[in-house]
């Protein structure tokens, strides 16, 4: 079947084929009288390969023709592709469009939190498609998942315990003020001699002014031939306690550290 003669039959008002995409297009027809593409309530853009990459200034090489300022505070322009590293900032970012200067197809927008770049991928949008505010909205919940993001930190804590044969705290958080997320415990057992024993306990509170119920328990005896130890923890948020005891041989200095989200 001679497919591209069937779409020239159908693109004209009568059986010939004589629809010439050179001439006869709506593109080659807008050349022809001079004007460029209507403006859409979306359009895609391209970012022009000579663009200098900036935050607040894009230059596109597909919307040739448009007259200046028609953009303006109506319209919102969105990356929909890092083409350089897909995925990354400013992709999926949203801003409004302030300028824009037909000759040049330069666009002026309120900052991107990352440059937009040569050959990344735009589309512009008007605002009777978008969630009204949703710059501003956007920009909140980009500042709250930064600070958030900035919170999530691994925080260290530790020091020297010295077993006295009573049960001791290693480590506690008898009242923390909300969720958290403890990691791991983890203490060096190279002091042990062969006559040692300690017991280290995980205790967890989990009601408002309940007691430490425990969780697990585990005892070392003797010298350690693998002498740091790792005590798993659990999110938790009313406390937790892992204690230490020697319930034989001689008392020892032990370095301890915990890890948790803090």
């Amino acid at each position: 079947m001679d497919f591209i003669g069937y779409l020239r039959r159908i693109m004209n008002r009568d059986a010939n084929e004589t629809f010439d995409p050179m001439t006869d297009s709506l593109e080659a027809i807008a050349n022809a009288l001079g004007i460029g593409p209507s403006v859409g309530l979306w359009m895609f853009g391209i970012c022009d390969p000579a663009m200098v990459a900036s935050t607040i200034t894009i230059v596109t090489n597909n919307l040739v023709g448009l007259p200046n300022d028609i953009f303006n505070d109506q319209f919102y322009m969105q990356v929909i592709r890092n083409t350089n590293v897909p995925g990354a900032a400013p992709e999926g970012e949203i801003r409004r469009i302030t300028g824009f200067v037909g000759a040049t197809q330069t666009f002026t927008v309120n900052a991107f939190p990352a440059n937009v770049e040569a050959n990344d991928l735009i589309c512009i949008i008007h605002e009777s498609l978008i969630t009204p505010g949703l710059e501003v909205i956007s920009t909140i919940v980009n500042a709250i998942f930064d600070l958030v993001n900035a919170g999530l930190v691994t925080t260290e804590t530790g020091g020297t315990l010295t077993t006295d044969g009573a049960l001791q705290d290693l480590y506690i958080n008898n009242a923390p003020a909300g969720v958290f997320e403890p990691l791991t415990v983890q203490i060096n057992l190279a002091p042990m001699l062969a006559a040692d024993t300690i017991v280290i306990t995980e205790n967890y509170r989990i009601r408002p002014g309940g007691g430490f119920v425990q969780k697990d328990t585990e005892t070392f005896a003797g010298v350690q031939a693998v002498p740091l130890k790792n005590i798993d923890l659990e999110p938790n948020r009313y406390g937790i306690q892992i204690t230490i005891q020697r319930t034989a041989g001689a008392d020892h200095p032990y370095y301890w550290e915990v890890f948790y989200r803090g």
